[in-house]
């Protein structure tokens, strides 16, 4: 009675903390299902260390490197986002240890920079309610998430209209002189980079032979802000399909997706309770302690940028200023 009382209490131990091990016959029931070798990374949406940085992706290769996966490769993403240049490495990292191509599932959410590295696989695979996004540039700013190109946008508006004003100009230059035209440059940089990185990663993949024009009419949603008019508005799979992008829907109704919208909840409860990121194949588990920012402290990222502290609207300041900033996807 021992023996079965030490082993109940171990499996019950094991379903409160969500450990690895009472994860891996639902990865093994995806993985017979896809006929693919698959690898979880997923970040968390409540920490702030949650945003898809470059140490991602030599955390997606060790996983690979330890669970001998050099084919067939099913990456399952769940992300708000982050970095564009850190997206564009797993891509590398995928495309280099997968030699026929790599597709993706997304359970719930693959947004911004996570958008990006379904943009570079040769599939997606989206369930009736899964979601990916746009992917232009935003700008943290403590809490919050600017947009880029409502920044410029706004910039060039009190340019113009500075430029056909009759009479009194200064209004129109004070407005101005809050920006810095370096920083607006940048932010133009940044905005190109986007786009130039959605398009190159399509010709490079699912819609190798297209050409750039084609492309970039084809996703116009996906790197025109004023298309969607909101970064976090959802681009379910109707409208990525008419994209152009290669999408494979699983119904609601579909065993497999019972399995995979379980193992989903599992993550979030892992990832809520104490983590800010996962990496996981059937044969090894690695996370990373989630953290929140204590108060009037800003997130810390990989390509901090120092801007003002005011708000970035009209009137504002746009000069390298006290506070910290970083510019995501």
């Amino acid at each position: 009675m021992r023996k079965r009382s030490a082993f109940t209490l171990s499996r019950v131990h094991a379903e409160a903390e969500q450990w690895h091990s009472g994860r891996v016959d639902l990865l093994r029931r995806i993985e017979r299902y896809f006929q693919k070798r698959i690898l979880v990374f997923q970040t968390s949406f409540f920490f702030d260390n949650g945003l898809i940085t470059d140490g991602d992706a030599a955390m997606l290769e060790e996983v690979l490197l330890s669970s001998k996966i050099r084919d067939n490769l099913l990456l399952l993403i769940n992300s708000s986002g982050g970095f564009g240049l850190a997206a564009e490495r797993i891509i590398r990292v995928c495309r280099k240890y997968s030699k026929s191509g790599f597709e993706v599932l997304v359970p719930h959410m693959a947004k911004s920079a996570a958008t990006l590295v379904c943009l570079g696989s040769k599939k997606v695979w989206l369930g009736e309610t899964s979601e990916l996004g746009p992917v232009d540039p935003q700008l943290a700013v403590q809490n919050r998430r600017i947009s880029v190109h409502n920044i410029i946008k706004n910039y060039d508006r009190l340019l113009s209209r500075a430029a056909l004003a009759k009479g009194r100009i200064e209004p129109y230059l004070q407005q101005l002189s809050v920006y810095d035209p370096r920083t607006i440059e940048q932010l133009r940089q940044e905005l190109k980079l986007s786009e130039e990185m959605s398009i190159r990663l399509l010709r490079t993949g699912m819609m190798k032979g297209q050409g750039e024009k084609a492309i970039r009419t084809l996703i116009r949603v996906f790197i025109d802000p004023e298309e969607t008019l909101q970064h976090g508005r959802p681009i379910y799979h109707e409208r990525a399909k008419d994209c152009g992008i290669i999408i494979g829907t699983l119904g609601l109704d579909n065993p497999i997706w019972n399995a995979i919208w379980e193992l989903q909840l599992r993550y979030d409860h892992v990832l809520n309770r104490a983590y800010g990121k996962l990496f996981e194949a059937v044969g090894s588990s690695f996370t990373m302690p989630g953290y929140r920012s204590s108060a009037g402290e800003p997130v810390p990222c990989l390509e901090e940028m120092k801007w003002a502290e005011q708000n970035l609207g009209e009137g504002s300041r746009l000069l390298p200023g006290n506070g910290r900033k970083c510019l995501s996807y």
